[in-house]
């Protein structure tokens, strides 16, 4: 997950709303574009018109290397769950989604009283019960949920869309 400072993400909130997308080209070049852009051969290249951001010093978390380009928003408004987590979560709760309340990280500690632990699970409030994941490294896992926040499922980014076309 990218790192930015708080004077990119402020920046980043006040660059004029229709451009969308940020990326970095090979000679350092840092453009924004306002349709999602693609990586050629030395730079990224959208249907719209780039516009060369000429504060190549800032956003250092934009590289190059990177196989997709920034979405704008997210330097200022980070998405709580990464990809992986999201589908992994959204997957899971699939046939529970309409019975979730919230989903919270928590902290766990052993009955030993390790209170050192870096150790943490998901726990997920249905409306008529409850849920609990296996215990993971919260330094590795799920790092853009806070401890013992109750995040609502849009919150982290999940949705389900109903099928509402007829099988023919």
């Amino acid at each position: 997950m990218k790192t930015f400072t708080e004077a990119e993400k402020t920046i980043a909130r006040n660059i004029d709303w229709e451009y969308k997308w940020m990326a970095r080209d090979w000679d350092g070049n840092l453009c924004i574009y306002e349709e999602k852009p693609k990586k050629r051969n030395d730079r990224w290249i959208s249907d719209d018109y780039d516009y060369i951001f000429y504060f190549n010093y800032l956003f250092s978390a934009i590289k190059w290397e990177d196989d997709e380009p920034t979405l704008i928003r997210d330097i200022y408004n980070p998405p709580v769950l990464n990809d992986a987590e999201r589908e992994y979560l959204k997957t899971v709760l699939k046939p529970f989604h309409e019975n979730v309340a919230y989903v919270e990280k928590v902290h766990y500690y052993p009955i030993n009283g390790d209170t050192s632990s870096s150790l943490a699970f998901l726990f997920i409030k249905l409306h008529d019960g409850k849920l609990e994941f296996p215990n993971f490294d919260l330094r590795k896992m799920y790092l853009g949920m806070e401890l013992n926040k109750k995040y609502k499922m849009g919150e982290l980014g999940i949705t389900y869309e109903e099928d509402n076309h007829d099988d023919q």
